[in-house]
């Protein structure tokens, strides 16, 4: 679970190990920044980056505008849009993280409208090089549920309590 709560950015990873919450560093931070915020093409000249088209591509056999997004921050994103709908069907990204160049992929399947607006029921996510995706599959979006600004607070760490030593 990653949030973001205007200021500060934290996660709590238990297949990392992790039960306790922690905070994430600004490298890790910058697209979770960018995507709470806002969808990132939307405005983007109001938000200082510069978008660009650089042609036509396939993805597995649509026809699709392929947009070049230079971030403010230095980040490169590669949008897929249909050609025919203007539906995101993949983004890549390109980010610098601890100095180094990392590039991953998103691929946006099932798409279903909800409410007008459109969803990804099943969505891919690989690190550019790696030979396996993570794949997450979705039920059910919901819409303009009341939140109170405490579920994107970090929550307090519980102390550990400790055990009495045995035969005492």
């Amino acid at each position: 679970m990653q949030a973001y709560d205007g200021k500060t950015g934290w996660q709590i990873s238990p297949f990392g190990g992790r039960k306790d919450p922690e905070l994430l560093s600004q490298d890790d931070l910058k697209s979770l920044v960018v995507d709470a915020i806002s969808m990132a093409l939307v405005d983007y000249k109001e938000k200082g980056h510069k978008a660009e088209l650089v042609g036509h591509d396939s993805m597995e056999g649509t026809d699709c505008f392929k947009i070049k997004l230079s971030m403010k921050n230095g980040d490169v994103r590669y949008y897929y849009l249909d050609a025919d709908s203007y539906l995101e069907l993949k983004l890549e990204i390109q980010t610098t993280i601890r100095g180094a160049l990392q590039e991953s992929e998103f691929v946006l399947r099932r798409l279903r409208t909800g409410e007008g607006i459109y969803y990804p029921f099943a969505v891919e996510q690989a690190q550019k090089a790696a030979r396996h995706a993570r794949r997450s599959r979705f039920e059910r979006f919901e819409q303009n549920i009341p939140l109170e600004d405490a579920h994107f607070s970090m929550p307090v760490s519980k102390p550990e309590t400790k055990a009495p030593p045995a035969g005492k």
